[in-house]
């Protein structure tokens, strides 16, 4: 129950707001905690979303996830943290290990 505790999380970008929340709930379930922009540190975690945009086709696919991941990585450089992708989250808590 506790997996993530000590660790802190900011969310970057764009999430679907359903599917944020149920992704904070498991944040917080796991002990971890959910960041302001201005709280950042080097200790942080910046999630990204890698979930496909609805409405899209697949050309630009690639393209949105790509900039996701480019905004998250920049905004982690400014800080000296790291930006891991929502699926991390997840897969860590079904391995039940904080993943590298």
């Amino acid at each position: 129950p506790n997996l993530f505790a000590g660790l802190t999380f900011y969310f970057s970008g764009h999430f679907m707001p359903a599917y944020k929340i149920n992704l904070e709930d498991l944040i917080a379930a796991a002990g971890g905690s959910i960041l302001e922009k201005s709280e950042l540190s080097s200790t942080s975690l910046i999630l990204y979303s890698v979930e496909p945009p609805q409405g899209n086709n697949l050309d630009t696919l690639n393209e949105i996830i790509k900039k996701r991941e480019a905004e998250a990585e920049e905004l982690a450089a400014t800080v000296g943290c790291k930006a891991i992708p929502h699926t991390w989250l997840l897969d860590s808590i079904a391995s039940c290990t904080i993943l590298s």
